[in-house]
């Protein structure tokens, strides 16, 4: 289905439960959630989160495995310096931020808000998704910095991240949603 720079994703049909997933095959050699809290994952149910079936590690893969969504992610609905109509760029990051909330009640930081992780079900329905570098807030309430530059708070930059840094992230997608364009240029060296 795709591949980034946390791994490559595999339709996938899995037998047990009767329907296809998403197999994300992680490359990332940081820990991640996945790899210390796999049932936090499952356990994150919202109708803004794309479905998590089944994470953990096989063999020294770690995986996640979730739902498809229909009409893939917002980034794949963008027009080049142009956008999506303004109308569907508020509902999707609105949705996105109901989901972000949720996984912040449950002590998860997302880390990689971007288009490409918010999931269109129906151009209705936004889901985030793909929790590859996703990892619990410590007891201070921050994580490590992670994730896409061009969405990252500026205290990400050399500090760690909090759930406000998501706010500033979901801003930058919605920049980029609404414009087409990144609010700036960041490498992500």
């Amino acid at each position: 289905l795709g591949a980034g720079g946390n791994g490559v994703v595999y339709r996938v049909r899995d037998r047990k439960i009767g329907r296809d997933l998403a197999l994300k095959l992680l490359s990332d050699g940081e820990e991640t959630l996945v790899v210390r809290e796999a049932h936090a994952l499952t356990a994150l149910e919202s109708a803004h989160v794309l479905r998590v079936f089944n994470a953990g590690i096989h063999g020294d893969v770690p995986f996640i495995a979730t739902d498809i969504a229909a009409m893939g992610s917002t980034e794949d609905q963008i027009v080049a310096g142009i956008g999506v109509p303004p109308e569907l760029a508020v509902r999707w990051v609105r949705q996105a931020l109901v989901g972000l909330d949720y996984c912040h009640r449950m002590n998860v930081l997302h880390r990689d808000l971007t288009p490409g992780n918010i999931f269109l079900n129906s151009p209705d329905h936004a889901l985030i998704g793909d929790f590859g570098i996703a990892t619990n807030l410590d007891v201070d309430g921050t994580a490590p910095s992670a994730g896409n530059q061009r969405c990252r708070a500026p205290e990400g930059f050399r500090g760690r991240l909090t759930t406000r840094s998501e706010l500033f992230s979901a801003g930058a997608t919605l920049w980029r949603l609404l414009t087409g364009s990144w609010p700036y240029n960041a490498t992500n060296e």
